[in-house]
């Protein structure tokens, strides 16, 4: 995804420098939506995080939007039970949209629920990188891989999509905007599927909590598109994210 950058592997990428921040202990903390964590990596528990330090001057980058590496990034998120619980089942929709193939962490369990995906990045290491994840899955046909400023260029794309996943993107400085481009490439009842990071400083990773959405955000947000409405959410997507569906009105 945009969101997605470097790995301890790969060199860093051109764009941006990494700082190594601290270790840190693990420590209980109370999650969000009522659950109770016994232990949680509370900063970066038995590692390091990374942080972007320096924005690109390149496109219309994310704010905030860097990337750890890539083994790391995935002990943080479970795709496939995220789009269980999202509703994003196998069979249900036929084409969707990504803003943001990062690893290919969401791009190749998606590619395995819909006939075509397409799917964008900033970076073109990183679409290179779900290009291989994809290939080696035997997805590849089913994909359309684009590196793309959508931020600043749009989709290119007719209004022909049933879904559009917006993941861990909408700290963006105009989130109403984002949305309201995801429900155009949406047909008549089509699905936005959006996740973030839960609004709780101990997540050990997401934006700042200054720029970070509160749950009720992103609904108000779709509705000010004039063209959504809430499906269903907050959903509870762990182990640190929450997330909605939106309608195409």
């Amino acid at each position: 995804m945009i969101i997605s950058r470097g790995d301890s592997a790969m060199a860093a990428p051109r764009a941006a420098r990494l700082v190594r921040l601290a270790p840190c202990r693990r420590r209980p903390v109370a999650r969000a939506f009522g659950h109770l964590s016994s232990w949680t990596p509370a900063a970066c528990a038995g590692g390091t995080l990374w942080r972007r330090a320096k924005a690109t001057a390149r496109g219309q980058r994310v704010r905030e939007s860097g990337m750890p590496p890539v083994d790391y990034w995935e002990e943080l998120l479970h795709p496939e039970p995220t789009l269980d619980a999202l509703g994003f089942t196998s069979g249900r929709h036929v084409r969707a949209v990504e803003f943001g193939c990062g690893y290919g962490t969401f791009t190749v369990p998606v590619a395995q629920r819909v006939q075509k995906l397409h799917t964008f990045d900033i970076e073109e290491h990183m679409v290179e990188t779900s290009r291989q994840r994809l290939a080696a899955a035997g997805l590849e046909a089913r994909v359309e891989l684009e590196v793309r400023d959508v931020l600043a260029q749009g989709y290119g794309l007719e209004a022909e999509a049933d879904a559009v996943l917006l993941m861990n993107i909408l700290h963006c400085q105009e989130p109403v905007q984002m949305l309201r481009q995801a429900a155009e490439l949406l047909e008549d009842q089509g699905l936005v599927y959006a996740i973030h990071w839960r609004y709780d400083e101990s997540t050990p990773r997401g934006p700042p909590m200054k720029i970070r959405p509160r749950p009720e955000q992103l609904a108000d947000w779709a509705m000010q598109t004039g063209l959504l409405e809430v499906e269903r959410g907050p959903i509870d997507c762990p182990p640190w994210h929450y997330g909605w569906t939106f309608r195409r009105a």
